[in-house]
């Protein structure tokens, strides 16, 4: 697991996405299924999850924001639970916090967002701006150059 995906994943899952699978399939009921397996479902809560990584690399909320081109209100919203973010928002705050292209795919996959998918072009221009350490704005540069929507419109 990449470093800072401890947060994510809630440290352990004790038994494989397969096994799950399997049990699921032979279960009587689904409750039977999901009463005995609570602890392996994946947690959904972004703003919990969000400020944990956020502390985790020692971020200053509201530089981070700026830096991420969101209203600093609407990232204390997310935070707190009362407003849900677009996947380019989370993406925007991905490159803010310098994230790994596996570390924004663990929290990505976790809640419910798609992955970063390299076949599909905006995603391939997020991923080049992840791994070459990019702000928002040069991300959102690469992305108007090859007619791509923005990540972000204004802060």
């Amino acid at each position: 697991m990449p470093e800072g995906a401890s947060v994510m994943l809630r440290e352990s899952l004790n038994k494989s996405t397969e096994v799950l699978e399997e049990e699921l399939r032979e279960a009587r009921s689904f409750s039977s299924f999901a009463d005995g397996f609570d602890e392996e479902f994946l947690s959904a809560e972004v703003g919990r999850d969000l400020s944990a990584l956020i502390r985790e690399r020692k971020a200053r909320k509201a530089q981070l924001f700026l830096d991420a081109g969101i209203h600093e209100n609407y990232g204390y919203q997310i935070l707190s639970g009362k407003r849900y973010p677009s996947r380019e928002v989370l993406l925007s705050i991905f490159l803010s916090l310098h994230l790994t292209v596996e570390e924004a795919d663990c929290f990505l996959k976790t809640h419910g967002f798609s992955p970063l998918y390299v076949r599909r072009k905006f995603d391939a221009a997020v991923i080049y701006s992840l791994l070459h350490g990019w702000s928002v704005m040069q991300c959102n540069e690469l992305l108007f150059e090859n007619g791509l929507p923005l990540l972000v419109k204004e802060v």
